[in-house]
């Protein structure tokens, strides 16, 4: 019986540090492999045909550790005491090199050239000790390096930091805690490892959590983060950090699976949010569960669409929880309005038509229409911005046009703004209640409210989808 599915390559890491390692050739792609031997501990000797500013500037920075020959091509002689070989060569160069480098024992990479390759490259993910590499066996290398930049974004710089501290601890913890202490320390430690990241792991944080783990924190806490307007690829990248390090997610209807996936796999995924006017759970019932959760010593995500702080009644969780003596932090998003201008390759302001942003709600206490400042927002050169602007539009138009804002005024209202189910129109104020009935839609409308919102203003450059 198979357990392992077949492997196109094997991934073996290697230690080089002392050892000699030959590379022969020129240009920015030696020079890359010169860079990462060295950065590897490895002794270099480089030998290049021709003068090459670039290697020869290198050679100096690491003449500890680098020998350089240049203006001949490479000898037999070159391979005595030599751990690997790395040339940039054409075919009829590669073939005998490889013949010699085989004869010597070495193992031997040409750049760019499978076919006379014993060992390859692949895209590299450093947080040493930690080192992950990414081979597509030379399939796609730019999917590779998309791959990449995905785990780039998962893994804090700081957990270079958590690792050295890992390694000098590790037999103190080995030789002084007991197996179930050991666990908990070492589960504590991880979880540490990506919420410190800043400054990662430290000596005294390990420390600290030493003497903890062998009495487990009953208190946990909450982190309310902002999953943006609904594209996953919006999400920040500290967002998908606390997202892997969640214990529980209680998260709103707007949050899509995508997003969700983000999540650690074992952690609990709970529905708590709000839906076409009525509520699968009120406010306090939120507040009552994020407490419970985090006094039984979760770590508990409250996930929200767009930004936690931008009517997304950040304010009231955060005052329960402060109440409640349990610790808190918030996670910023893309707020929905900067979502749906960016996806509309809407300017905001404009040096011409909108020299200021106002956002405001389009529903008050109870569903009614919000009573706010009316004369003051009545404003044809600022951009407003009404959110959950659907129910209320006919109020909100009323208001504006009772305060002297121009019938005529530009509006633009979208829904689902960054996904692939988004829609908008642009409409004048006067006419907005009459085109809103016409759209059938359960998700929240964003409105935008200004000279600034016309089609004539937008620009031609498209965002990246």
């Amino acid at each position: 019986m198979h357990r392992i599915e077949a492997l196109n390559k094997l991934p073996v890491f290697m230690d080089v540090r002392g050892k000699h390692v030959l590379l022969v050739g020129q240009g920015n792609a030696l020079l890359w492999k010169a860079e990462l031997m060295s950065a590897a501990g490895a002794q270099l000797r480089l030998i290049t045909p021709e003068p090459c500013e670039d290697l020869e500037a290198f050679a100096k920075e690491q003449q500890d550790s680098t020998t350089l020959t240049v203006g001949r091509m490479w000898r037999v002689e070159d391979f005595k005491d030599c751990h690997l070989t790395i040339a940039d060569m054409d075919d009829d160069q590669a073939k005998s090199f490889r013949a010699a480098a085989h004869k010597a024992g070495l193992l031997v990479n040409i750049i760019d050239n499978p076919r006379y390759c014993d060992f390859q490259f692949g895209s590299i993910v450093n947080r040493s000790p930690l080192v992950i590499g990414i081979s597509t066996d030379g399939a796609a290398p730019i999917l590779g390096q998309a791959i990449r930049r995905r785990i780039e974004a998962l893994l804090p710089r700081s957990l270079s930091v958590s690792l050295k501290t890992a390694q000098i601890i590790r037999q103190h913890i080995k030789d002084t805690l007991d197996t179930l202490s050991r666990r908990s320390f070492w589960e504590q430690f991880s979880k540490a490892a990506f919420e410190q990241t800043e400054t990662g792991v430290t000596e005294t944080l390990a420390i600290e959590i030493r003497k903890t783990s062998a009495n487990p924190q009953t208190t946990g806490k909450v982190t309310l983060v902002g999953a943006g307007p609904g594209d996953p690829e919006l999400l920040t990248m500290k967002a998908v950090r606390t997202l892997q390090s969640a214990d529980i997610v209680l998260y709103d209807y707007l949050i899509g699976e995508e997003i969700l996936d983000y999540a650690r796999r074992e952690a609990k995924r709970l529905l708590v949010g709000k839906r076409a006017g009525h509520h699968s759970h009120a406010q306090e019932e939120i507040h009552s569960l994020m407490i419970k959760l985090a006094r039984q010593g979760k770590h508990v995500v409250r996930l929200k669409g767009g930004d936690p702080m931008v009517f997304g009644r950040g304010g009231e969780e955060i005052q329960a929880l402060k109440a409640a003596g349990i610790p808190y932090a918030v996670v910023p998003g893309i707020t929905a309005a900067l979502g749906a201008a960016s996806s509309l390759s809407l300017p905001l302001t404009h040096r011409d038509h909108a020299h200021r942003l106002q956002f405001i709600t389009g529903q008050g206490k109870n569903h009614r229409g919000p009573e706010l400042e009316w004369a003051k927002i009545a404003d044809e050169k600022a951009t407003t911005l009404v959110y959950m602007g659907l129910k209320n539009a006919p109020f909100v138009v009323e208001r504006l046009l009772s305060h002297g804002m121009s019938p005529k005024t530009p509006v633009i209202a979208i829904g689902d703004a960054t996904r692939k189910t988004e829609w908008s129109l642009s409409t004048s104020l006067e006419a907005l209640p009459v085109d809103l009935q016409n759209c059938e839609t359960s998700s929240p409308v964003l409105l935008m409210i200004g000279q600034n919102c016309t089609t004539a203003l937008q620009t031609d450059v498209s965002v990246e989808s």
